[in-house]
């Protein structure tokens, strides 16, 4: 059994040649495959744009280079074209949580908590300050030294 999901990927195929240069654009399709044991595995793949084999691309991306291009030898016809890999992006989402500042009591999304920020006013005995409380203890810190 074969359960396809949405791409979510997609790569430009190039090649040029003294005669022509021309694009091919292509989908990595991610295919999940179950088998009769229920296990599922995942495959990248990327059409040929010379024989329009279906070439695996799972190990493509493990060290994709900097600027998200290599170049791959077709399994077939074992000729060689360029691989262009485009990311998506991805959302996630999550509520707006404010959190009260424990020195001056404003309510703020931007919380300074002691341990999560280095360095921490020393002498500001709060948790959880606000920003304008963090600067104004760092500004005290700093004019006292």
């Amino acid at each position: 059994m074969y359960v396809f999901v949405k791409s979510i990927s997609t790569v430009s195929l190039s090649k040029s040649s003294p005669q022509s240069t021309f694009n091919y654009k292509a989908e990595i399709n991610i295919v999940n495959r179950i088998n009769s044991e229920g296990v599922k595995s995942m495959f990248d793949t990327v059409e040929c744009p010379y024989c329009e084999h279906e070439n695996d691309m799972s190990e493509g991306t493990v060290d994709l280079p900097s600027d998200n291009k290599f170049d791959h030898e077709c399994e077939k016809c074992e000729q060689e074209f360029e691989v262009f890999v485009e990311f998506e992006p991805s959302y996630s989402s999550g509520a707006i949580e404010y959190i009260e500042c424990e020195r001056c009591g404003t309510e703020t999304r931007d919380i300074c908590k002691r341990g999560w920020i280095f360095p921490y006013p020393k002498h500001i005995k709060e948790n959880k300050i606000c920003r304008t409380c963090f600067y104004k203890g760092m500004h005290e810190e700093l004019s006292n030294n």
